[in-house]
């Protein structure tokens, strides 16, 4: 049994399948570790006068539509007068949820 083709199309269609499955394996491991990587920011705390207090924790992606649908919330929350503190889940986000209302 032959594993290499004999005939010059299929040798070109081998090969373009196999540079296929080589790219899509490297792009979908870049993704996944880019993804689950752990992304350590500050605490960004809005509107520190309000009594009430809300907790907007969001994982950014590969863009920044996380980023800035957090921050989205985050201002309506200002608007309705919260305060609130903005963090990704890391090591440095708070981690006593009993002082947020929120």
């Amino acid at each position: 049994m032959k594993l290499w083709p004999q005939k010059r199309w299929k040798q070109i269609l081998l090969i373009a399948l196999l540079v296929v499955v080589i790219v899509f394996a490297s792009v979908s491991a870049y993704v996944f570790f880019a993804i689950g990587n752990d992304v350590v920011t500050e605490v960004v705390v809005m509107n520190e006068e309000a009594n009430e207090t809300a907790l907007v924790l969001y994982h950014p992606g590969l863009s920044s539509f996380a980023h800035d649908v957090a921050y989205a919330f985050a201002d309506g929350l200002v608007s309705s007068g919260w305060r609130v503190e903005i963090a990704t889940p890391s090591s440095e986000a708070p981690t006593d949820a009993s002082e947020y209302g929120l």
